[in-house]
């Protein structure tokens, strides 16, 4: 009787963790929005859209993340938490979720919605600074899919707890790693011609 309870209390968090892909999607968006960008088209000639404030609707967004991201390890198995080991349904989410994911990151940091009528084109024949823009704002989403297919795949070899909490930690180290660095380092290389 217990396992059966763990096992839907397992299935529940992974069916509520799938789920909440859709609005991850929209918290990667949000997240997107707080940090300025050059428009590269020839329209706007580099101009910088300022980022959205730190409010109540970026916390929303990032805690979403950090529950869908949590949620994907699955429960541990029976015995003490530091050692024990997780499901490999759990493992299998994770992985999956990983991939997910990341895509959804690339894609919600996708910046050609710039180009939206005929005349529109890039100041600078590479779209510069198109491209390593939507690199450095997808990075921390990319990086935490990384993370949570490389801990499905050590799913065996470690304990439950990394396999929760390291996909955690890359995801919330790199979002203050990109705050930190953007307006101070990036963005000026963005706003500067290409090299």
């Amino acid at each position: 009787m217990r396992s059966t309870l763990r096992d839907r209390l397992e299935i529940g968090a992974l069916v509520v963790a799938t789920l909440g892909l859709l609005p991850l999607f929209v918290a990667f968006f949000v997240l997107r929005g707080l940090l300025a960008e050059v428009d590269p088209s020839q329209v706007s000639a580099g101009i910088t859209r300022y980022g959205d404030p730190l409010g109540t609707t970026a916390a929303l967004a990032l805690l979403c993340a950090v529950v869908v991201v949590g949620l994907f390890a699955g429960l541990p198995v029976r015995g003490p938490l530091w050692s024990s080991r997780g499901t490999t349904r759990g493992a299998v989410a994770q992985g999956i979720g990983g991939v997910v994911i990341a895509v959804e990151a690339l894609v919600a940091d996708l910046g050609y919605f710039y180009f939206m009528g005929p005349d529109d084109g890039c100041t600078y024949p590479s779209c510069w600074p198109l491209h390593q823009q939507t690199a450095a704002m997808a990075a921390p989403g990319i990086l935490t899919g990384l993370s949570m297919v490389v801990m499905a795949l050590l799913a065996k070899r470690s304990p439950w707890w990394a396999r929760a909490l390291v996909p955690l930690v890359v995801l919330l180290g790199g979002l203050a790693l990109q705050h930190a660095v953007w307006n101070s380092y990036l963005l000026p290389i963005f706003q500067g011609a290409p090299r």
